[in-house]
């Protein structure tokens, strides 16, 4: 473990999400969220146990969990940052103007701008409804309007689907200083298996050349393997490096600090990942 090392633990808060991505990885097998209490109990838990400056709320669509703000704000009070990845489509005016100013980064998770692929990526309601480019752009001048220091961030998976897809046209557009480029990773949970749309270290490299944008932090994130403190919608702390999940331990009922030594990070990647 570094020393030196401030870490960023991944809360994945719930699993559900009006979305139906088929490259989405959030496949924890929970159909019924944690209680608030058991989440601060899982926060408290970490920051008594590694030393952490940051939380990132994900799901799932975080947006779906009802105590949100109760959580980011009870986080905040420990003192902790708090950033968010969230699809956007249920993100309001209204929830800008009371709770942008929790974060220090809010994402978007934006593979497409064209109906088909979003259609055929399962990025859309029930009903068909998409986020389109407008929304978009209204969404982040108004996280900007309301809370000028928080870093707005683009999360962009590259899969089968998408791989020969220009979007930097429109992220060009867009208040936005990082944009992530992930290769879809495989995964296998159940009877999911996105094993048909994942692509080709050729394919990603394709979209990273013809999505090139100056004066925007462009990520590349080929590999996420062993790379992220994930804890999931059960609340275990489960380690990525293969094509399922394996669990370390469980937060609400084993010390942190303990698990945490048990967790396969790779260090050296993570600690790359955010310098």
């Amino acid at each position: 473990m570094y020393s030196d090392i401030a870490y960023k633990i991944n809360l994945h808060i719930t699993e559900m999400c009006n979305y139906r991505c088929k490259h989405c990885f959030a496949h924890f097998g929970n159909v019924k969220n944690l209680s608030l209490d058991n989440w601060k109990k899982i926060v408290d838990n970490c920051c008594n146990g590694i030393n952490v400056n940051c939380f990132n709320i994900a799901g799932g669509e975080p947006l779906l969990y009802k105590e949100l703000t109760d959580l980011v704000k009870y986080i905040r009070l420990k003192g902790k940052d708090c950033t968010l990845i969230t699809n956007g489509s249920l993100m309001t005016d209204e929830w800008i103007k009371n709770n942008a100013q929790y974060y220090s980064v809010i994402g978007f998770s934006i593979d497409s701008f064209n109906p088909i692929v979003l259609t055929q990526m399962g990025r859309c309601g029930q009903k068909g409804q998409l986020l389109d480019k407008e929304r978009v752009h209204t969404l982040c001048n108004l996280i900007k309007h309301y809370n000028p220091n928080c870093e707005i961030k683009i999360n962009t998976v590259v899969s089968y689907l998408n791989y020969n897809e220009n979007l930097s046209s429109i992220i060009i557009k867009l208040p936005v200083t990082r944009w992530k480029l992930l290769k879809i990773k495989r995964f296998v949970f159940g009877n999911f298996d996105n094993s048909d749309i994942c692509c080709t270290d050729k394919h990603y490299s394709f979209f990273v050349q013809n999505n090139a944008i100056p004066n925007i932090n462009i990520v590349c994130e080929k590999d996420l393997v062993s790379s992220y403190i994930m804890i999931d919608s059960n609340g275990n702390l489960v380690n990525n490096n293969c094509d399922n999940y394996k669990i370390v331990a469980n937060c609400l009922t084993e010390d942190f600090s303990q698990a945490f030594l048990k967790l396969e990070l790779n260090e050296s990647l993570y600690k790359s990942r955010y310098e």
